[in-house]
């Protein structure tokens, strides 16, 4: 007879995504420290659409590289998916990177003279998918951020908005449990914006963590958290009564 211990089941359930402790990171110049991130604590749940702001050196994306796995904290805790970073290997953590998280970045990172198709298969291809079955799913990720009419063109060609939908695409195309947007609004008009934005928030619908960082509030609303970075330190959480739906007009 098969013995289930409750307790872990329920610990299995109510456990967070990613999950920080007092996590510091410091860079050095010269031998002088810098505190980029001090003593932050935080928590991401399945499925939870968080924003994190903050003025331009406050740490946001130095944290954001920390939960992608891109660096490592100079001390403190971060357990992903239950476990602490430290207790996964190198090649653990790169399977990770390519199955479990989805990137974008506000600098697109595309290969300029790849297709649209080329570029989305990238992730596909570290993750040893056969040719057959890669095409089958770029096409239904490339038509879900609705560029299934450029799949072969140069992302050189396309249009701020459109390159940033073909970045998103790459993020996807593994069907992550998480992506981290870093500024994914930051360098497009509000039309491109709002279109981006909307698409975050029907993928966090469908079931995908979002952990985005912005300074923009607008862009924030559209979370259901909003986690304010000042200094390298959380200042403050809120919860937002009700969060940015589909919209027309997205305000920059």
């Amino acid at each position: 007879m098969l013995v289930v211990n409750l307790e872990i089941i329920l610990l299995l359930i109510i456990m967070p995504l990613i999950e920080v402790e007092r996590l510091n990171k410091d860079y050095f110049t010269d031998g002088v420290p810098a505190n980029i991130l001090r003593d932050v604590n935080l928590k991401v749940e399945e499925n939870e659409f968080v924003a994190i702001m903050g003025p331009s050196g406050s740490g946001k994306s130095t944290l954001l590289h920390i939960l992608g796995f891109l660096e490592r904290p100079s001390s403190g805790i971060y357990r992903f998916d239950g476990k602490q970073i430290d207790e996964y290997s190198d090649d653990e953590l790169a399977q990770i990177r390519n199955r479990k998280i989805g990137f974008v970045f506000q600098a697109f990172n595309l290969l300029a003279r790849q297709s649209v198709f080329e570029n989305v298969a990238i992730p596909l291809i570290y993750a040893g998918v056969n040719s057959s079955e890669r095409k089958k799913i770029i096409e239904e990720t490339v038509k879900m951020v609705g560029l299934e009419h450029r799949l072969h063109y140069e992302t050189s060609k396309l249009s701020g908005g459109e390159k940033q939908r073909v970045a998103m695409a790459r993020a996807l195309v593994n069907n992550p449990r998480m992506i981290l947007a870093d500024e994914p609004t930051g360098n497009l008009d509000s039309q491109s914006g709002g279109v981006v934005m909307d698409t975050l928030k029907q993928l966090n619908k469908k079931g995908h963590a979002i952990v985005l960082i912005t300074h923009e509030s607008y862009t924030a609303s559209y979370a259901s958290r909003i986690i304010h970075l000042l200094d390298g330190k959380v200042e403050r959480e809120e919860l937002v009564a009700q969060p940015v739906e589909e919209e027309k007009t997205f305000i920059k």
